[in-house]
């Protein structure tokens, strides 16, 4: 199976932001139904990354938060996929019910769903996060890589190498992933690289002309 790597669209021309960054953002004391839930929130997302990868996940109780009320800037745009401010671990961003209807079609990891509420926007919407997959996976013997001062692909000896100069240094971005073993669902989250959705996902996502997801030239394979 083939995936590609996806993240939300940071393009004015579809998201209506000029900085490209967000449309949306999480504000203390309006964002929450109370304090208890705010609380609850934060102390479960105030654990380290490590805490979401998919060997030790527990996902957060779907009663725990009544909803998340979202606060647009000014000049976004209503998409079906929203980008969002502050990142909050493991959190992928805001999705419609259409989205949410459409990718529980396939095969998913057990993930965080939040019902979110976006002032003005006329969707109803999730907040959504998925566990994550350890770069200990990745198969560097055949993996490739874009090495930014040599301008060149080329591949990583190890996981050591891979550390210092893909995400210490950011002199290596990946091209073309390779895991050692599969992954049975059609999306997960990769540690240190994104989201990735499988091919047929994302031909279901083109076909109902989902807004707000950009697709990347990052291939991933097994």
């Amino acid at each position: 199976m083939t995936y590609r790597r996806v993240k939300k669209s940071s393009d004015p021309k579809i998201i209506g932001v000029k900085n490209g960054i967000y449309q949306v953002e999480i504000k203390p004391n309006i964002s929450f139904q109370n304090k208890k839930e705010e609380k609850l929130f934060d102390n479960y997302f105030d654990n380290s990354l490590s805490y979401f990868k998919s060997t030790e996940y527990k996902p957060l109780d779907k009663s725990a938060i009544t909803y998340i009320r979202f606060i647009p800037l000014k000049s976004a745009y209503e998409t079906d996929i929203v980008s969002h401010s502050p990142n909050v671990n493991a959190m992928f961003g805001i999705i419609s019910d259409k989205v949410l209807r459409l990718i529980e079609k396939f095969k998913l990891p057990e993930f965080i769903k939040i019902r979110a509420e976006i002032e003005g926007f006329e969707n109803d919407y999730f907040f959504v996060g998925f566990p994550i997959i350890s770069y200990d996976l990745i198969d560097f013997s055949k993996s490739k890589f874009y090495h930014t001062k040599n301008q060149i692909i080329t591949k990583v000896k190890n996981k050591e190498d891979y550390i210092e100069n893909s995400i210490l240094s950011s002199n290596l971005f990946s091209q073309e992933l390779f895991l050692l073993k599969k992954v049975s669902t059609d999306i997960f989250y990769l540690q240190s690289e994104g989201l990735f959705f499988s091919n047929k996902l994302l031909s279901a996502l083109e076909k109902e002309n989902i807004t707000g997801l950009e697709i990347t030239d990052n291939i991933l394979s097994f």
